[in-house]
């Protein structure tokens, strides 16, 4: 904020002081008041930034687990070929998959693409069959 020059200078004899410890107080009360809200408005940015940053950081793990899962069917799809390669048909490939996979203790999980794949065929001869 501007300052007037007369503000600044001591009381010239004669002029009252009480009068200037006024002024003084109300220029130093407005500059603590826009400091404050300077304050208060580089906090909130403050507060923005650090969420968008935290979004970023998620975004980023995300992406991460996107390229892993992208790396590892990239490697089933290769060993599949292999498979096929050594003469297995997709069916048998797809149980040497679930009969792999689904070892250990039992517990919920969900259904591997082989298995949806193997229903998807199963529903498909029904359908024909209802159709026949």
């Amino acid at each position: 904020q501007k300052m007037e020059v007369t503000e600044m200078l001591p009381p010239a004899p004669g002029v009252d002081a009480t009068r200037q410890i006024e002024v003084m107080q109300k220029l130093h009360a407005q500059k603590v008041r826009t400091l404050m809200t300077s304050i208060n408005m580089l906090k909130e940015h403050l507060t923005i930034a650090k969420a968008a940053s935290k979004e970023h950081r998620r975004s980023a793990l995300i992406q991460q687990l996107r390229d892993a899962v992208r790396d590892q069917e990239l490697v089933v799809d290769v060993l599949r070929q292999a498979l096929c390669d050594r003469g297995l048909d997709d069916l048998s490939i797809n149980q040497l998959i679930i009969k792999r996979t689904c070892g250990g203790p039992k517990r919920f999980r969900p259904k591997s693409r082989e298995e949806l794949q193997r229903d998807n065929i199963d529903l498909e001869k029904k359908f024909v069959n209802v159709q026949l």
